[in-house]
């Protein structure tokens, strides 16, 4: 495989455009259907693959096999049953059309943006990278894919079972190194996807602004977990204790701030206490060390209490590796309660009222997702109030595979979308088609002096409030289209 690096960046944006033209040609059906080879593709690698996740932070193949591989081929899949359906055009009759428009019947086509370039996480390599890329092939684009450092084996054989179905040029890997990626917004790319740390989505929307390059940002979390009075106790430590183990706590919407009633804070406290206890040091990224020992020396300093593992900075430089920590007493206005940690780390809040929830869930500046943990009814009245990207009711994190959904957040964890329908058709540009069939439309006659009586009197027609105003609106048309004539 040839890597687009600072060498040949123009050579490789030109054969992208050019392989992006014939296979823009292609139906939309015609190119969903070829996901299914890469899914055998994907399938039939799933060994491969495993192997080369070697980021620390995957401690297990079932981890891979249920995080990536197997999410990756259902959003495959999804493509396949669903990309026609999304991406068809729209055609608008004489239903709902302004009278003033007669003769005129208009479509609105999805069109390709042309070179998509990806620019990957290290934390999810192969299942965000896939759908990211297979979502911008099926809508008529060409590929460019940065993996983060540490992910180029493993990205890889993801681009390679792809290109062995849609060939080399439509999706080609880029060098790991920043410095490439920047190369090729600057030499001109249609759209950029990232998904990354809110920091460097500033950096790449300020690359990106001098060629006004459009962009979805799938960006950082600090992920609120609500209990409410009436949850299932056992189910919310189980889910807890999931989500700070899971991809060793690596996870962008992995709860960070829990929100538990005060009358049972100390209730979950002794029962976290007993269940942490037993859990081994999981290792940390080394991106991430520096920040969350940052953090955890604060809030010790400020009074909040470690349970289960104990907290040992001098042994967490030492190998990088920490058990899950969760610390009760934290307040909202804390650095650990707005910090985009990918760690095995959280941070408990109490409160007293649910009237708070809203206010306290919106206290960071991110705003990806939450989950909630309660009665069914409250559960929802809550999470229509929450200003965040999704919500998950008795459950975190596994939901969000689903290949339907769409997946983004709000405020500093980004804007647009990926997966599901909307992040398909975040691939695409609207194109308008307009057609008429008058013969004489009014607009291209001459002006007649009738035309503004004619035209004040429709105003009044369509949109006077009370028929008596809209009477009077008919007559003075009425009137106007006699002074036209005279």
């Amino acid at each position: 495989m040839i890597l687009i690096d600072e060498t040949n960046c123009d050579a490789a944006l030109s054969n992208a455009a050019a392989a992006q033209i014939q296979w823009a040609r292609l139906s939309v059906r015609q190119r969903a259907r070829q996901m299914r080879s890469v899914q055998t593709h994907v399938a039939q690698s799933a060994d491969d693959l495993c192997d080369l996740i070697t980021l620390p932070q995957r401690r297990s193949r079932t981890e891979t096999l249920s995080a990536e591989l197997i999410p990756l081929c259902e959003a495959l899949r999804y493509l396949q049953r669903n990309a026609a359906r999304v991406l068809a055009t729209r055609k608008l009759g004489i239903t709902g059309r302004p009278l003033w428009l007669w003769g005129t019947r208009s479509e609105v086509q999805r069109v390709p943006l042309g070179r998509v370039l990806i620019l990957a996480p290290w934390n999810y390599p192969l299942l965000l990278a896939g759908v990211q890329a297979a979502q911008a092939l099926v809508a008529g684009n060409a590929v460019l894919l940065k993996p983060a450092p540490g992910c180029e084996a493993a990205t890889a054989t993801l681009v390679d079972c792809f290109q062995a179905v849609v060939g080399t040029q439509l999706i080609q890997q880029v060098h790991s190194d920043p410095a490439v990626a920047s190369r090729l917004i600057q030499s001109g790319v249609e759209k950029i996807v990232l998904t990354g740390a809110s920091q460097t989505g500033r950096r790449v929307l300020a690359t990106a602004a001098d060629s006004l390059t459009p962009a979805t940002m799938e960006l950082s979390g600090c992920d609120a977990m609500v209990v409410l009075a009436g949850a299932d106790s056992q189910r919310v430590v189980r889910s807890l204790l999931f989500g700070l183990n899971f991809n060793s706590g690596a996870t962008c919407i992995a709860p960070r701030r829990v929100f538990v009633p005060r009358q049972q804070s100390d209730y979950y406290r002794k029962r976290l206490t007993s269940q942490l206890a037993r859990l081994p040091a999981v290792p940390v990224h080394r991106s991430v060390g520096e920040r969350l020992v940052q953090v955890v020396e604060d809030a010790i300093a400020r009074g909040a209490q470690v349970v289960g593992g104990l907290w040992d900075r001098q042994a967490f430089e030492r190998t990088g590796c920490t058990p899950p920590l969760v610390l009760f007493g934290a307040r909202p206005d804390w650095q650990l309660m707005s910090a985009d940690l990918f760690a095995p780390i959280a941070a408990v809040c109490d409160y007293s009222s649910p009237d708070e929830l809203p206010e306290l869930v919106g206290s960071s500046p991110y705003a990806l997702a939450a989950s909630i943990f309660g009665p069914r009814a409250a559960a929802v009245d809550l999470a229509n109030r929450l200003a965040v990207g999704t919500v998950t009711i008795n459950d975190l994190i596994v939901p969000t595979a689903d290949p339907r959904l769409p997946f983004g957040g709000r405020r500093e964890s980004g804007f647009g979308s990926t997966r599901g329908a909307e992040g398909l058709l975040a691939m695409t540009c609207p194109r308008v088609i307009a057609r008429q069939s008058l013969r004489n439309p009014k607009h291209l006659a001459p002006s007649t002096a009738g035309d503004e009586e004619i035209l004040a009197g429709l105003l009044q027609l369509n949109f006077a409030g009370g028929w008596r105003r809209r009477l009077c609106g008919l007559g003075q048309m009425v009137r106007g289209i006699r002074h036209s004539r005279e």
